[in-house]
């Protein structure tokens, strides 16, 4: 008889399982979904300094237009923030099949800018 380990000593593999459940295009579409593609939790990546800590950085990638660049409050934002929930503190490039929830009256908007 197999006996299974205990839940918590799984928590590193299982969240792989159901990552590879999950469509590449739904893999870093969100917070939670980003952690376990890069396979951070709590133990590896909690209260790390971004900017000086060598775990962390940025590369230069493709250009982006200002123009392609939607700006929109953030989402699942609850009654307690109630103050920054309407600000455009998510911003995303358009048309980017990446992003878990577009906000189409912000892109609507751009669309009306740039014409």
């Amino acid at each position: 008889m197999i006996r299974r380990p205990p839940r918590s000593t799984l928590f590193p593999y299982t969240t792989l399982f159901r990552s590879a459940k999950l469509k590449v295009k739904d893999l870093c579409n969100g917070p939670a979904k980003l952690c376990q593609a890069l396979k951070l939790d709590k133990l590896t990546a909690d209260q790390k300094d971004l900017v000086t800590g060598n775990m962390f950085w940025i590369e230069s990638g493709e250009s982006v237009s200002k123009e392609d660049v939607v700006r929109a409050p953030r989402i699942g934002i609850g009654p307690s923030a109630e103050e920054w929930r309407d600000k455009p503190m998510r911003f995303y490039v358009r048309d980017n099949l990446y992003v878990s929830v577009r906000n189409k009256k912000a892109e609507m908007e751009i669309d009306g800018v740039n014409k």
